[in-house]
């Protein structure tokens, strides 16, 4: 890092355990720079960075240099709940790109995994008083990308009325009516997602390959399985 001169941007990618993120990071990178493996137990420990060479710039940009870090998933056997917020917490400060991988449709269950953001609302200070404001949160996160892995269900809404993934996104970030305490801990989540980060995209990717030997080799050095063309 200390002999990078270049402008820098941060993707972060966070998830739950042996959710595929360090697959998608090597694709990302355009190569073999984070290990896979195809067994229960997890390759990533903490967060591991990979830099690229400087893109080719402009005019009137300077080059840019891509820092990848691929973190160890959330929800380990292993690790506590406090590693996992540290691992969560520390990739959103950092990123100025920061993708949330998990698979399939956004449930509750998905949205709660995203409850970290409560408790780092009450970690982090950004001011030096420590009198922090919605706006100062704002600022200081990233972009959001919501990547649903494996997907394979229709986007429509209600009324059969297609919409696009950001779409689906928002509908699901949308508070419930109600005044119990679990439609208000769900709600405060929702709440604090669309306030800290407020630019926010939603990704759809179908499973890569259909074979289930191709799909367990995925990703690892000398591995032949063909993408389908709806993943590439």
């Amino acid at each position: 890092l200390a002999a990078i001169e270049n402008p820098i941007s941060v993707v972060a990618m966070v998830g739950p355990q042996r959710s595929g993120k360090s697959f998608i990071m090597n694709c990302l990178a355009g190569g073999q720079r984070f290990e896979v493996g195809p067994n229960v137990h997890a390759c990533t420990k903490g967060i591991w960075m990979w830099a690229s060479q400087p893109d080719g710039g402009s005019d009137d940009r300077e080059a840019v240099r891509t820092i990848l870090l691929d973190t160890e998933g959330l929800g380990a056997v292993k690790a506590s709940q406090t590693v996992d917020l540290r691992t969560f917490g520390l990739s959103v400060l950092l990123s100025s790109y920061f993708i949330f991988n998990t698979h399939g449709k956004i449930d509750e269950s998905a949205i709660k995994q995203l409850s970290f953001i409560s408790q780092m609302s009450k970690a982090i200070a950004i001011r030096a008083d420590g009198a922090d404001e919605a706006s100062d949160f704002e600022d200081a996160f990233p972009h959001l990308l919501w990547l649903l892995r494996d997907f394979s269900l229709s986007l429509q809404g209600d009324q059969g009325v297609e919409m696009t993934p950001t779409e689906y996104l928002e509908s699901s970030l949308r508070t419930e009516r109600g005044i119990s305490d679990d439609i208000s801990a769900r709600n405060r989540v929702r709440m604090l997602l669309t306030t800290f980060f407020t630019h926010r995209d939603c990704a759809t990717l179908p499973r890569p390959v259909t074979d289930e030997k191709e799909l367990s080799q995925l990703g690892q050095a000398g591995s032949r399985a063909t993408f389908r063309k709806s993943f590439d």
